[in-house]
């Protein structure tokens, strides 16, 4: 008879990437004790609370974002409550309650709602309904998380979530197979034009055979509806929302004459992995467009291009290492059509741009206009380096995370920045207790060629609390 720390194992080691492939690594760290035990409640409850300081009035860059939104660039304070339960409803279908609350000092200050979920998972779908934080990709490595318009920086969107996990069938020797999601959400009262609703799907097809595996595939997102103080009442009938579904651009005639359809924007991927004996090694790509000439890739060679390395022990001095490049500095200007000059992630109508609650929902290298809604520069190079391992020796180990960036920022084609800015971003982050408490150290430094150094410090105590 099978022991149920092996029947632990042996799902995770064989079955984790099909069957648990949307769940977070608190969720399974959830069900592990209840793995193949139908009608088993267990819950989870953590408890963070940080403090930090700065030399200037923010924080460094990547002391701040990619947070989930937890943090604003001026605080110094923020605890954040969290709470989750799980249930198997047959051997190999889970479902999740979670919620969590956050307080932050400093700009938008106060009690907000982090998380507040319903998640439903098996081997070939999964459903999610209210706020959750998307999954943490590369061991939280990267600038974008999965794709450079859906990051980790904001706090999550309310809303629904439904799609299929990594489906693959047999073709001769090779696996043929596809995964996709479509996704609705809404921006409530945040932004420009209130009530915005976010359309998001996307389509991979994923070729695999023994220790390799190719998947290309789309990312379409779309801001409709709403109503703005300048237009009124965007277009939110049946009709729009046909259009939107099939990334229809222009105008379209309401009671109160033309208005926009939506505010597009898409994402062609491309990844390739191939797995060693004690290692594997991934790129991606990531285009960006918002209009026709990007679809057509006339402004190639924007995007995100990465290399991610990790080894199959997680115990080393160096587990992964991920190298991400990012240019936007084309933007279709050499287009013959009159999609020109490209301005992304901001838009006429929908003036707050691609972010919420401040935030940039896309990799922060985008950056924010302090004086106006939307973004102030979206034409830039970027170099990202991220390193997480374990130092220490066989009695004590310390867990870290090195996060390194350098920027030339440009501003917008129609409005440039005057001198270019060249930015250095750096982090390093050291647990040094594992226990009932986990206490973690972070320090961080942010150079700008046109502002004074900044340097922080922060200290992390986490309080993490499971039973059934």
């Amino acid at each position: 008879m099978i022991q149920r720390s092996s029947l632990i194992l042996l799902l995770l080691v064989f079955n984790a990437e099909v069957v648990f492939c949307q769940l977070s690594a608190s969720e399974l760290k959830l069900i592990a004790p209840s793995l193949g035990y139908v009608d088993d409640f267990n819950y989870s409850l953590e408890w963070d609370l940080r403090a930090m300081s700065s030399t200037q009035t923010k924080l460094p860059f990547w002391m701040h974002h990619n947070t989930y939104g937890l943090l604003a660039g001026d605080s110094q304070i923020s605890t954040n409550i969290s709470g989750r339960t799980s249930t198997f409803l047959t051997y190999d279908s889970q479902l999740f309650f979670g919620g969590g609350i956050n307080y932050h000092d400093g700009t938008g200050s106060g009690v907000h709602i982090a998380e507040l979920y319903m998640h439903f998972n098996n081997p070939w779908i999964y459903l999610t309904l209210g706020k959750k934080n998307r999954l943490l990709y590369y061991n939280g490595l990267s600038a974008s998380n999965e794709n450079i318009l859906w990051s980790s920086n904001a706090p999550p969107l309310p809303g629904l979530q439904l799609g299929t996990k990594k489906l693959l069938f047999p073709v001769e020797r090779f696996s043929l197979g596809f995964q996709g999601a479509w996704e609705e959400y809404w921006f409530g009262n945040d932004g420009y034009v209130q009530e915005t609703r976010l359309h998001h799907k996307f389509f991979r097809v994923i070729l695999n055979k023994e220790n390799w595996e190719l998947s290309a595939g789309v990312r379409h997102f779309a801001q409709w509806g709403g109503k703005s103080p300048k237009t009124g009442q965007q277009p939110n009938d049946l009709g729009n929302y046909l259009k939107v579904l099939a990334g229809k651009e222009g105008l379209t005639d309401t009671e109160n004459g033309p208005k926009i359809i939506a505010n597009h924007l898409g994402s062609y991927e491309l990844i390739f992995t191939r797995s060693f004996f004690d290692f594997s090694l991934q790129f991606f790509y990531n285009s960006i467009f918002d209009d026709l000439s990007g679809r057509r890739m006339e402004n190639f060679p924007d995007g995100r291009y990465g290399l991610y390395f990790t080894a199959r022990d997680n115990d080393n001095i160096v587990n992964s290492v991920l190298y991400e490049f990012y240019y936007t500095m084309h933007q279709s200007k050499n287009s013959q059509g009159f999609h020109k000059h490209d301005n992304y992630l901001n838009n006429g109508t929908y003036q707050s741009g691609w972010t919420y609650r401040n935030k940039v929902l896309g990799t922060p290298f985008f950056t924010l206009d302090d004086n106006s809604a939307g973004i102030i520069s979206n034409r830039f190079i970027a170099h990202h380096l991220g390193i997480e391992g374990i130092l220490g020796d066989y009695y004590q180990t310390f867990p870290y995370k090195l996060l390194l960036s350098y920027a030339e920022n440009h501003g917008r084609y129609n409005k440039p920045f005057q001198e270019k800015q060249d930015v250095f971003y750096g982090l390093l982050e050291l647990q040094l207790f594992q226990n009932l408490f986990d206490i973690h150290l972070q320090t961080g430094v942010e150079f700008n060629s046109q502002s004074a150094p900044v340097y922080g410090a922060g200290v992390s105590l986490k309080y993490k609390f499971s039973g059934n």
